[in-house]
């Protein structure tokens, strides 16, 4: 009889102790599983982020290359009111295809010179505080363009917006920098593009964010 119960209870223990390592190998196992989950996710969103990324870039090189050739129209570097103006409504009318909303040009102290699609009020506007506008007085080649999130003062005020810009030298002076040229482009233009058909994949957030944050 006592072996019968020393049998039962060498039974139970080994019983107990199959069962506990059986489920420390489940666990061990899902934690790997896991882990190897999580990396393939994390893999994932790399290179949807790297798409993306790559395909903002894309853009915005289209829109800047366009920039740097009004940037070298002789009526821009020296001003023109009249011809300058003009150059700069006809450039404008042409990037409004690719979604930018407003167009400027500042002198070397950040003042507003001219505009496309911007209220007259702003003429004469202070725009030496923003970024974009300093690191464009401190570039050294047209080659260099900057991006900063705006908040619109003029078309669609208080919307969020880009500004693009770009560095203006007069070459007859020996690439002397004379001002800024930049371009605005509503942040909903660049959702709507790269944005938005990822969040149609499934994807619950997306961020972007300049280089600031």
């Amino acid at each position: 009889m006592r072996s019968i119960k020393l049998s039962l209870i060498f039974i139970f223990s080994i019983t107990i102790l199959l069962t506990i390592i059986v489920f420390y190998l489940g666990f061990r196992s899902f934690q790997a599983t896991e882990i190897a989950i999580k990396k393939e996710f994390s893999q994932r969103q790399l290179v949807l982020a790297e798409d993306v990324a790559r395909g903002i870039e894309q853009y915005l090189e289209i829109l800047v290359d366009q920039m740097r050739v009004v940037a070298k129209v002789s009526f821009i570097q020296t001003f023109d009111e009249v011809k300058g103006q003009e150059v700069l409504d006809e450039a404008y009318i042409e990037l409004t295809d690719e979604g930018i909303n407003g167009m400027g040009l500042l002198d070397s102290r950040g003042i507003l010179r001219m505009g496309a699609n911007n209220p007259p009020s702003l003429i004469g506007t202070d725009f030496s505080h923003q970024s974009y506008f300093q690191d464009s007085k401190n570039a050294t080649s047209i080659k260099q363009y900057f991006t900063e999130f705006i908040e619109f003062q003029g078309v669609d005020k208080g919307e969020k917006g880009v500004a693009i810009s770009i560095p203006v030298f007069e070459d007859r002076q020996q690439d002397s920098f004379v001002g800024v040229l930049f371009i605005t482009l509503p942040l909903k233009r660049v959702a709507d593009l790269f944005l938005e058909p990822i969040q149609e994949s499934g994807v619950q957030n997306i961020f972007l964010l300049d280089k600031r944050f």
